[in-house]
C-alpha cells in the first residue's frame, strides 16, 4: 500500500538517496553527461539542500512498505522536484505523488501546473495531461547550460465544499 505523507527530518536520508538515484539514472538515459551528473550531485543531493526541500513545508514523501519510494516538492503553482526510486519506476509512485500535488495546487486556486524538466521524463508527464510549452535555460547552479523543457497543464480550482455549495455545485460525498 502507497501512503503520502509530508516529509520529516527522518526521511531526508532517503530522499537524498533516491534524489542521487535519479540523477544516475537520468545519466544512464543520456539526461545528463557524467560531468552534468557528479556536478549535480555535488549541489542537489546535499544533506543542506535536501533540508532546505523538507522546511520549504511544500515536501511530500511517497512510503511503500515502510520505505520512502519518491519525494513531490512544489512552490505555488509549480512541481519543483519529483522523483522516485528508479527500482519502482511504472508502480504508480510517480502518478500518486503528481495527483496529490495537483490537487494541492488547485486547491490553492492556481490555474496552472507547471514544471521544467529533462527528456527522459516528458512521456511520463505527458500522461499526467501536461503540454509542452517551451524551454528554459538555467544561468546558475549545476543546472547551468542545459536545455529544460518547461511544461504547463490547465486546472480546475477545486474549491471547499462550503465554497462548491455556494457556487451552485454539489458538495462532494468523500
Amino acid at each position: 500500500m502507497l501512503t503520502i505523507r509530508q516529509m520529516t527530518q527522518d526521511d531526508d536520508e532517503a530522499v537524498c538517496r533516491i534524489s542521487a538515484a535519479c540523477y544516475r539514472f537520468a545519466g544512464q538515459v543520456h539526461d545528463f553527461t557524467a560531468q552534468e551528473v557528479t556536478t549535480t550531485l555535488l549541489e542537489h543531493c546535499r544533506s543542506d539542500h535536501i533540508a532546505s526541500l523538507r522546511v520549504s513545508g511544500n515536501a511530500l514523501v511517497a512510503e511503500s512498505e515502510g520505505q520512502v519510494a519518491g519525494v513531490i516538492v512544489t512552490r505555488g503553482n509549480s512541481i519543483q522536484v519529483l522523483f522516485v526510486d528508479p527500482t519502482l519506476h511504472r508502480k504508480g509512485v510517480g502518478r500518486a505523488l503528481f495527483r496529490r500535488a495537483e490537487e494541492k495546487i488547485a486547491t490553492a486556486r492556481h490555474l496552472t501546473l507547471t514544471l521544467k524538466t529533462r527528456p527522459s521524463a516528458i512521456p511520463f508527464y505527458l500522461a499526467m495531461g501536461m503540454e509542452c510549452t517551451g524551454y528554459w535555460h538555467p544561468q546558475n547552479g549545476a543546472l547551468a547550460g542545459m536545455e529544460m523543457t518547461v511544461l504547463e497543464k490547465q486546472l480546475r480550482p477545486q474549491l471547499s465544499d462550503g465554497a462548491n455549495a455556494a457556487h451552485g455545485a454539489p458538495r462532494s460525498s468523500s
